[in-house]
């Protein structure tokens, strides 16, 4: 869409708010983004049964996505900006379930959500301060909703990386920790002492 714009984020913003369709197909990659984005959406609310924090989750996500396209097209390119940005973080978190015991898979998740988680609300900031003329209940649903995401979503990690530090924790407690690794290192056949054969010749 921003190429479609020639690479410019007003003229995007411009016909975001002008119209929906195109005979060009300028509008194609937002229908696009609308159809797939809102698809998984749908798809996982009549395929799977979701938990409750998972099923406000979806909510909000469709009505965050009907809100910025209909309500406020205007901040349509923002908006899709930090619905990319979050993603960023959730798929650090998918590694993350994939290796729950890798320290370093977890400080990459722990850093990219919080990028992600800031990167996101600085899109929703330039979505409200980019018009002037929305109307007040607008600005502060859009503000409401990704600032509850974002402290979600940053509660969400923290509660990880605290959970994972207490499992080390108690992974080191019982296999002895550093001063166990050291035993084992010194105990190697290249730092034990030479034997009396050795010291013989």
């Amino acid at each position: 869409s921003l190429a479609c714009a020639n690479y410019s984020i007003s003229g995007w913003v411009d016909t975001a708010s002008s119209t929906w369709f195109t005979a060009n197909g300028q509008r194609f990659w937002d229908w696009c983004f609308f159809y797939v984005f809102g698809g998984y959406m749908v798809e996982d609310l009549i395929v799977f049964r979701l938990g409750p924090m998972l099923l406000l989750h979806h909510i909000g996500c469709l009505a965050g996505l009907m809100f910025a396209f209909v309500v406020c097209p205007a901040g349509w390119p923002y908006f899709s900006a930090g619905a990319v940005a979050f993603e960023f973080g959730s798929a650090l978190l998918n590694l993350y379930c994939l290796y729950p015991h890798s320290r370093y898979v977890l400080w990459a998740y722990a850093s990219s959500m919080t990028c992600s988680n800031a990167a996101a609300g600085l899109c929703c900031a330039a979505m409200v301060l980019s018009q002037p003329s929305a109307a007040i209940g607008a600005k502060a649903f859009s503000a409401t909703l990704t600032g509850t995401f974002i402290l979600l979503r940053q509660k969400t990690c923290n509660d990880y990386v605290r959970k994972h530090r207490r499992a080390a924790r108690a992974r080191r407690k019982e296999g002895g920790g550093g001063h166990q690794r050291r035993r084992r290192w010194l105990s190697l056949p290249w730092r034990r002492a030479p034997s009396a054969a050795c010291k013989s010749t």
